[in-house]
């Protein structure tokens, strides 16, 4: 039992120093000059064009996605082959179990 949450805890802490880590060292490079010039970089007329266009294309990409998304579930689900012994076999070992 001792093990298996030794275990499970070097597993967290590893994946948590692969996360904090790098994160670490940008936000360490970003703010080593201070503050005043990193504000500088995000407040020049480039980065804040740059900032409105992602939000702009953000805009239109999510609900795009959305909608593409919502119709193709609709088409899957109710499509000729929703329902048929070929959809119900396939996937994992249990659903191939199934003799409806």
């Amino acid at each position: 039992m001792t093990a298996r949450y030794l275990l499970r805890f070097g597993a967290l802490g590893y994946l948590a120093l692969l996360l904090v880590l790098p994160v670490g060292l940008v936000f360490y490079r970003t703010f080593q000059h201070g503050f005043q010039p990193a504000w500088a970089a995000v407040t020049n007329p480039e980065a804040l064009h740059a900032l409105s266009l992602t939000l702009i294309i953000a805009a239109i990409a999510v609900p795009a996605n959305t909608l593409f998304g919502v119709v193709l579930a609709i088409a899957l689900c109710t499509g000729p082959a929703a329902g048929s012994e070929a959809s119900r076999t396939t996937g994992s070992r249990s659903s191939s179990r199934y003799r409806g």
